[in-house]
């Protein structure tokens, strides 16, 4: 139950202090460190949002083995209110004058190792540091301190020594001191390098590993740090990329080619390159190279000739067979179709067609089309190689002409008059041609 533990605070930082033995007449002239820190429980207690003020006296009594209240059992000499006037007078303000145990500093620092991890378990970081110290300053059942969590953990980091910092540590602070000393040194990167080479992260914000502000740890490092730390340690260095190929090398040109073109598809020059080299070094699937992008192009850069042997081209496609020479029924037939599509109006889908009627080649794209050239490549044959004045045009022969009208009226012949009335003889037709017949 809350503040029923304030005991494991006051032995907590104070030292293993035997319980005090209540003393019949007990006047309160001489308060004790235990008293005093259940003191300061019950304070808590009674300025609490629903404070039960009767649990917090019978807590009192039971943290400090007085009982200072009148009634049965009251072990004070004085009244209550003298009693606790005494106290407040002579026990000191909390957390002051109370150092904390090296135990409460050594979990303190396990618990900002902890918090401050990848990912951490903020609860199993809380719960750890109680059973570490034995204190539990967190709020809810059992908390054992008379101040908040906050107050509590900002007495702890400014009242536990700073740990004295390792060998590893001594040599990365050494080489950060050389990097921000450096001209126009990069400060962003100096940080950057001291976390990657001590595996601390001092700086404020994300994975700080340390319970100290920057200023206190570096402090720290700079007071208990030797002045001539031995060497860092350097890291085994990259193996130096190989020297590129005379293949790589080329495709590299027509890479450079390829990306400073107008217009230039960035990811197809990539591409290209990879089909031309057989390298892959760009990142992402199937890549086939140790280092970096960056690294790989830098190394064709320097290492491949300024004027490099000439990119191996593919076969060339061949060339599509000549236009035939027109013939002289085409040329004749274009000829017209020229006529027609320059006279006014023109329509000119049927100037095509009375080409393709005329020739007997369809040039044109479609249904039926006989040439194996586009119509422009086409026409461009015809006009090139036609004779400027062609041989005029076949003209189709004429339909015979109907018979002369011999006053057969609508019939047109006499063939084709009707015969019913074939009882009136074969007569004159301009004589009886009103009987219908003149056959018979």
């Amino acid at each position: 139950m809350k503040y029923t533990t304030a005991l494991a605070f006051a032995l907590s930082i104070s030292g293993a202090l035997a319980a005090p033995t209540p003393r019949s007449g007990d006047d309160g002239t001489e308060p004790n460190i235990q008293t005093c820190a259940c003191y300061r429980v019950l304070g808590s207690c009674q300025n609490g949002q629903k404070a039960n003020q009767s649990y917090c006296s019978s807590q009192f009594t039971a943290c400090s083995g007085v009982q200072p209240y009148d009634g049965s059992g009251k072990t004070t000499s004085v009244d209550a209110s003298d009693y606790f006037k005494n106290l407040g007078v002579n026990c000191p303000a909390p957390n002051t004058g109370f150092p904390p145990s090296q135990r409460e500093c050594r979990c303190n620092a396990e618990l900002a190792t902890c918090s401050n991890a990848p990912n951490a378990n903020q609860a199993q970081c809380s719960s750890d540091f109680t059973k570490c110290s034995g204190v539990q300053p967190f709020e809810g059942t059992g908390k054992t301190t008379e101040v908040s969590p906050t107050d509590y953990f900002n007495y702890l980091n400014k009242q536990c020594p700073p740990s004295k910092p390792s060998e590893k540590e001594c040599q990365c602070n050494a080489a950060l001191s050389a990097c921000q000393g450096a001209p126009n040194a990069n400060q962003a990167q100096c940080s950057s390098n001291f976390v990657s080479c001590s595996g601390v992260q001092p700086y404020d914000g994300s994975g700080k590993t340390t319970s100290v502000s920057p200023t206190d740890y570096f402090k720290n490092l700079n007071q208990n740090c030797p002045t001539t730390p031995a060497p860092v340690p350097t890291p085994t260095p990259t193996p130096a990329p190989s020297k590129p190929s005379d293949k790589e090398c080329q495709c590299n040109a027509a890479l450079s080619a390829c990306q400073g073109a107008p217009n230039a598809n960035q990811a197809q020059c990539s591409s290209n390159f990879v089909s031309c080299s057989g390298v892959q070094p760009y990142e992402g699937s199937g890549k086939t190279t140790s280092v970096s992008t960056a690294d790989y192009f830098n190394n064709l850069n320097k290492n491949c000739p300024a004027t490099p042997a000439p990119v191996p081209s593919p076969s060339p496609s061949p060339a599509p067979p000549a236009p035939s020479k027109p013939s002289d029924k085409e040329c004749q037939c274009n000829a017209a179709l020229s006529v027609c599509q320059g006279a006014p109006n023109a329509n000119q889908a049927t100037c095509a067609s009375n080409f393709a009627s005329c020739s007997g080649v369809q040039p044109y794209e479609g249904a039926g089309k006989t040439t194996s050239v586009s119509p422009t490549d086409y026409f461009n044959n015809l006009n090139k190689n036609c004779p400027t004045t062609p041989a005029p045009a076949p003209v189709p022969s004429p339909a015979p002409a109907p018979p002369a009208d011999k006053n057969y009226g609508s019939y047109g012949t006499y063939e084709n008059y009707p015969t019913s009335y074939a009882s009136y003889g074969k007569y004159d037709y301009n004589s009886y041609k009103s009987y219908g017949s003149y056959k018979q």
